[in-house]
Order: structure tokens, then C-alpha cells, then sequence
């Protein structure tokens, strides 16, 4: 310190001169100075991952890759049992895979649209059960001339014990009437499957079993309770609109039977085969282009 400071008193030009030297060799090293945040820093130049990426760009460049996924016949996804199941475990396969950024398919519209339906089924199921059990004790309070007040204990336990058993009646002869309408639709489409005009070329396989299959639903008439129930539980409907309440929830019990029947557990049970949801999805891909 002692010798600097000597040489800064005899020589202060020199040591300026000196010292500003330094300072603008280092500034012009910092002027060359970047960041390499390419993958350099993670594998060698003449590393084996290295070549391989430099192959993969080389012949593909650096922008996201498009897959198309084709079939030479793809009909046989909608008539083959369970190839559109098979479908949506594919896509949903290649989803999980960190290196693919999004899927997107009939499986991947499918899948979303079933589970929608089985979420709206059960409330339905569960809403419909609780309705019966409510029309039943609304009665009981217009019985009593509109004042709960006035129904004793033992009254209260007994409609307890009958409304519950009522509803489970109710819901009992919903799912049975299901199974009738299930059970037609399958028959109905099966023999469309194997009738000639399947085999024809022009044949709208898919379209026409699943009307052949709506038009054998349609014969099973719709429970009473469960069309008042469809159509908001209301009795005091003039002609017309009690007749086009009627015809809307036939409507809706024939869709239900007919596209869903066999994808709901209860009724597949009932059928004596395991669930299947291949006729849902196959309606639900008929807006497609070239569905056959």
C-alpha cells in the first residue's frame, strides 16, 4: 500500500493513463459478452442427444408438429363394438404425454359429451325420486286443508314410510319402461345391421339404425309421473299444452332410451350385458362430414 501510494504521488499521470487502459479493455470485453441459454448448456456439441436434435431439426425445423391420425375405413369406428371407446383411450393416451401440447378429435368431443350425460342422468334420476316424495307430501298438506299444523305425529310417520316406498315404486317403473324402450331400440338396430339394405354402398348405416332404433323406442309409452316431471310438475295445462308437454317428455324418454339405454348401468344390467356407451357416441358424431 505503502509503494502505491509512492508511485500515485511521483507518477499520477502514468497510473491514470494505466488505470483507464484497464477499465476499456474490460468494458470491450463486456461488449462481447452474451447469455447462451440454448441447450449447449445441457449437452455437449458432439454429444449423442445433440446430434439426434441436430437430425430432428435439421429435417423438421423448429415449429410445432401437426399429426393426423386417418383410417382407410372409417365406418369401422362407429359399427365395430367399442372402437370409438377405443378412440377416446388414445387420444387420451397421447394427451398425457409431456411432449404433446393439445389433442384434439372426436374422442376428445365425445369423451367431455359422456360425461355430461352420465352427470345429467344421475340428477335426474336423483331429482326425479325427490319429486315423487314431494308431490306425494304436497298432497297430504292440501289434505289437511293447507295447514302442516294439523297433521299428527302418527299421520306424519305413516306417509313417511308410504311416500318413501312410493318413490322408489315410481323410480322402480321408470327404469323398467327404460328397459322395455332400450331393449326395442337394440332389436331394431341389430336387425338394421343386418338387413341388406346395411350392405348397400350408399347405406347411412349409423343415420338409419339409430332411426330405426328411435322409431322401436317410440312404442313404449312414457310414465305418467315421469312426464309430469319433465314438464315442470304442473297439472293445470289447457288441451294443447298438456298434450305438447306430453309429447315432449315421450320425446326426451325415447332419446333417452334409445341413445343412452344401453350406456346406463342400470338398464345394461337389466338388458343382460354389460355397459356400453358405442351407439351415444356413434350419435353423437352424425353432424360429422362423412359419417356414414
Amino acid at each position: 500500500m505503502i509503494r502505491l501510494a509512492g508511485l500515485l504521488a511521483r507518477r499520477p499521470g502514468r497510473v491514470a493513463a494505466l488505470s483507464a487502459l484497464v477499465c476499456l479493455l474490460g468494458a470491450v470485453g463486456f461488449l462481447r459478452w452474451s447469455v447462451d441459454a440454448g441447450q449447449d448448456l445441457l449437452v455437449g456439441r458432439n454429444s449423442a442427444a445433440q446430434k439426434v436434435a441436430d437430425r430432428f431439426g435439421a429435417r423438421f425445423g423448429a415449429d410445432p408438429l401437426v399429426l393426423v391420425f386417418t383410417a382407410h375405413q372409417p365406418g369401422a369406428f362407429y359399427v365395430e363394438q367399442n372402437n370409438l371407446l377405443k378412440m377416446v383411450a388414445l387420444e387420451s393416451d397421447i394427451a398425457r404425454n409431456t411432449a404433446v401440447a393439445s389433442v384434439l378429435g372426436p374422442g376428445t368431443v365425445v369423451e367431455a359429451a359422456q360425461r355430461a350425460a352420465q352427470n345429467q342422468i344421475q340428477k335426474t334420476v336423483q331429482q326425479y325420486n325427490q319429486y315423487v316424495y314431494d308431490r306425494a307430501l304436497l298432497q297430504l298438506v292440501s289434505n289437511a286443508g293447507g295447514d302442516p299444523a294439523k297433521i299428527d305425529a302418527a299421520t306424519l310417520q305413516k306417509f313417511e314410510s308410504d311416500s318413501r316406498q312410493a318413490a322408489t315404486l315410481a323410480l322402480a317403473e321408470l327404469v323398467s319402461d327404460l328397459v322395455k324402450a332400450a331393449g326395442a331400440a337394440d332389436s331394431a338396430r341389430t336387425a338394421f345391421n343386418s338387413s341388406a339394405a346395411a350392405k348397400a354402398p350408399t347405406a347411412r348405416i349409423v343415420d338409419s339404425g339409430e332411426r330405426a332404433a328411435q322409431d322401436a323406442a317410440a312404442t313404449v309409452p312414457v310414465p305418467p309421473t315421469f312426464a309430469q316431471y319433465l314438464s315442470g310438475g304442473s297439472n293445470n295445462q289447457g288441451t294443447q299444452g298438456a298434450q305438447a308437454s306430453s309429447d315432449a317428455a315421450h320425446q326426451a324418454f325415447v332419446t333417452i332410451a334409445a341413445a343412452y339405454g344401453d350406456c346406463y348401468q342400470a338398464t345394461a344390467q337389466a338388458l343382460g350385458h354389460s355397459p356400453t356407451c358405442q351407439s351415444f357416441l356413434a350419435r353423437l358424431l352424425l353432424d360429422l362430414p362423412n359419417c356414414p
